[in-house]
């Protein structure tokens, strides 16, 4: 009888030694996946967050009104066909043809950008630095700044500046739109 007990309490304690040793790795276990959904959640969010600031990734869009009153009316967007002058197999474009057109209204901030150094070379525009041999060294700039109210795709007020002069430049910009704000403010609450 004394034998009995003696195994029943060894049992018992080895059983609860056992599932303590196992409730802490489920614990580990649990610590880990909260630490990796986690550092998942920040990487999502922080891709988000880059997304939506970086203007460079940007579409501009040229899109004619007809085209929107074509496509309306179920036509071919760009030139107007109806569907049954359509080719086989087509379902948004009459032709190849009219998907090329179509294409050529849309340009990236990469596409503008070699059409600018294309067109005024690769010199820096504020101190004339020779920049043909790295072009990555010249940045397309905004003479007035988006955050000062700048257009973003106005040709008229984009420059290529060297690193260097873009830097300069962009510190002033945002401590214009600083002190802009800044003055918005005590102007609002005199008011």
């Amino acid at each position: 009888m004394v034998n009995t007990q003696i195994s029943q309490k060894y049992i018992i304690r080895k059983i609860g030694f056992v599932s303590y040793k196992i409730s802490i790795k489920i614990g580990t276990l649990l610590l880990c996946a909260i630490d990796v959904i986690s550092s998942v959640m920040v990487f999502l969010w922080r891709r988000k967050k880059c997304d939506t600031m970086t203007p460079r990734q940007q579409i501009r869009k040229i899109i004619p009104d007809e085209y929107h009153e074509n496509e309306r009316n179920g036509l071919c967007r760009v030139c107007g066909k109806t569907r049954d002058q359509w080719e086989k197999r087509r379902s948004v474009f009459c032709s190849e043809e009219c998907s090329k057109k179509y294409q050529k209204c849309f340009y990236t901030w990469a596409e503008l950008r070699a059409k600018i150094l294309k067109e005024r070379g690769a010199n820096c525009e504020k101190c004339n630095k020779d920049c043909s041999a790295d072009t990555h060294e010249l940045e397309l700039d905004h003479i007035t700044a988006l955050v000062n109210g700048g257009d973003m795709w106005d040709e008229s007020n984009l420059q290529l500046l060297c690193n260097r002069c873009h830097r300069k430049k962009t510190t002033l910009d945002l401590r214009k739109a600083r002190f802009s704000k800044i003055g918005q403010k005590v102007l609002s609450s005199t008011m």
